[in-house]
């Protein structure tokens, strides 16, 4: 069963799986994450902002689709920075203060620190499956 109140707050690294790999809608991501929204942070889209234009390749490119497709996914940007300007700490500091919130990433270190700080967490596993730890 859906929880009407929850959000997934995706990074920028799970906002490239999302076009990297196959088989992932975002119905299906928001399912299992048991989520009825799905947002992001300014900071996680200055990011994607800064993959697109400073490589080239492949990456790039899906970092570009991402920025495109912002809206059409129905991805809300919320505007918060934290107290640093790292995106890491901004979406930990964001969980902490809404307690609504699982975060989506593939980013193992800040997997790693979700974990300590006892914040949700859906992510890919080894074998290409989300797995969703620390449901409140």
């Amino acid at each position: 069963m859906v929880k009407a109140t929850m959000k997934l707050l995706i990074d920028s690294s799970f906002m490239i799986m999302i076009f990297q790999r196959t088989g992932f809608s975002i119905d299906k991501i928001m399912e299992v994450a048991q989520a009825s929204e799905i947002v992001t942070l300014s900071i996680c889209v200055n990011e994607l902002k800064s993959i697109a234009h400073s490589r080239k390749g492949f990456k790039s490119k899906l970092a570009e689709k991402a920025l495109e497709s912002l809206d059409k996914l129905g991805i809300k940007v919320l505007r918060y920075c934290g107290v640093e300007s790292k995106a890491d700490m901004a979406i930990i500091d964001f969980a902490r203060e809404n307690r609504n919130i699982i975060v989506g990433t593939c980013d193992h270190e800040l997997v790693v620190k979700l974990r300590e700080a006892s914040i949700p967490v859906v992510y890919m596993g080894s074998n290409g499956r989300l797995i969703v730890e620390g449901m409140r």
